[in-house]
């Protein structure tokens, strides 16, 4: 058996286990741990519907642009995301060129970021061609980024811009849970370590980091098929500089997820 972490792939130097002597969940961690965890995960498969549309918005939005000449817009509820409730917002992309006050479909983003905002203002520079989120200033007809520091966006677009910031935490613990089955059938006692990111997890290090067991993932997801309703509905947290006041940790090279 072999232990592997969830985003860095296998671990030197940790402890493994043979047949007769097989790894729990218990045996790796504190009930302490256990206990935090799993109502977490459960969380992660209530919600995925959410996860998904928000986490693949980037890409949808290339996508549609790239079929057709036409605007992109997606309205995202964010009743998923605990403190959040009926908030919903509606993410623009406009059309190559940028923004014109006189074109029909023009929204006035900035009567109100936190109902309509523009895409490039929820991802980091660079990622998008900056011409689509850029606008016009009309009076001196030069080009304008409308990208601004994660600390000026509203409190609706930070959920966006940290949940699409953690991509690869949650579409690959999705990955885990739905590939769960199969990895147990091949590789029984494969152990996965999952470090729960501080953008939305108090605690140190250690403290949020947890070392899972294909049959612990196989056996939430089984009863999570089996009756979604198992364990109390549970929202995803919000990001942790919302609920607190602590500054939001801006992309970095290091923590580009796209």
């Amino acid at each position: 058996m072999s232990t592997t972490d969830l985003l860095n792939g296998p671990i030197e130097d940790l402890p493994s286990w043979n047949v007769k002597n097989n790894p729990t969940v218990t045996d790796l961690n504190s009930s302490v741990q256990i206990t935090n965890i799993t109502p977490l995960l459960y969380a992660i498969l209530q919600n995925q519907q959410y996860l998904e549309t928000i986490l693949s918005l980037k890409n949808k939005a290339r996508d549609y642009y790239n079929r057709s000449r036409r605007h992109f817009c997606r309205t995202v509820n964010l009743n998923a995301v605990s403190g959040f409730n009926q908030e919903r917002i509606t993410v623009f992309l406009p059309s190559a060129g940028g923004i014109l006050t006189n074109d029909p479909l023009y929204v006035n983003y900035a009567a109100d970021y936190a109902k309509n905002t523009l895409l490039m203002r929820v991802l980091p520079t660079g990622v998008l061609p900056t011409v689509w989120g850029d606008s016009i200033n009309r009076a001196t007809g030069l080009v304008e980024s409308i990208s601004v520091p994660v600390s000026l966006l509203t409190d609706n677009e930070k959920v966006i811009y940290m949940y699409i910031k953690n991509a690869d935490f949650f579409t690959r613990i999705l990955q885990l849970f739905k590939n769960s089955f199969q990895y147990y059938t091949d590789q029984k006692f494969q152990c996965y370590t999952i470090v729960l990111p501080s953008d939305f997890y108090d605690g140190t290090l250690q403290e949020r980091t947890f070392v899972t067991t294909t049959e612990y993932l196989r056996n939430i997801y089984r009863n999570f098929l089996a009756n979604p309703t198992f364990v109390p509905y549970q929202a995803l947290p919000a990001p942790i500089c919302i609920t607190n006041p602590v500054p939001c940790a801006p992309w970095t090279p290091e923590t580009e997820p796209i």
